[in-house]
């Protein structure tokens, strides 16, 4: 909700910060996406500890998500059809997500898949390595893409341009 207000009220032109389209934030924070630059979709990376590989084997676990993320309600309504229950804890920012991931205050993170395969990475390549596992499934779609105000229609068109020659 931060990225939007920002774009909405012009303190930025265009924020590219691993924000999904959806038609909600469209219309409730007056901003326009772009074309998606990236599909992705919700995962849940556990410590290997754990010896889970299956969101509905998270039963009696906690689970970080970032506040004000997509992550918190399809992570309920991933649990929900399976039966589980897990607690849920928000953190402000990554930096606070990733450090309780590091400090066991989570059992397991819920964001972006393509993110977690990074921060998996970054763990394991640490001078104390954390073992991890990514569980299998994904519990969402996610386009990513930019965001910009909805009254610059052309900036839009420009930034959608940059997008599909990046793609290509």
């Amino acid at each position: 909700s931060s990225t939007c207000a920002a774009v909405a009220n012009g303190a930025v032109d265009v924020a590219l910060r691993a924000s999904t389209a959806n038609l909600w934030r469209d219309g409730s924070f007056g901003v326009d996406f772009s074309d998606a630059y990236l599909a992705t979709g919700l995962k849940v990376l556990s410590h290997s500890s754990l010896g889970v590989s299956r969101i509905d084997q998270l039963n009696g676990t906690t689970i970080g998500v970032i506040d004000g993320t997509t992550a918190a309600q399809n992570l309920r309504l991933a649990l929900s059809k399976t039966g589980e229950s897990a607690r849920i804890l928000s953190y402000a920012n990554a930096t606070e997500l990733y450090n309780a991931f590091r400090t066991s205050a989570v059992d397991s993170i819920a964001r972006d898949g393509a993110l977690l395969a990074g921060f998996q990475q970054q763990l394991s390549s640490e001078v104390n390595p954390i073992a991890t596992t990514l569980l299998n499934g994904q519990l969402s779609y996610e386009p990513l893409a930019a965001v910009v105000d909805e009254n610059q229609s052309k900036f839009l068109d420009l930034v959608n341009a940059v997008i599909a020659i990046l793609q290509q």
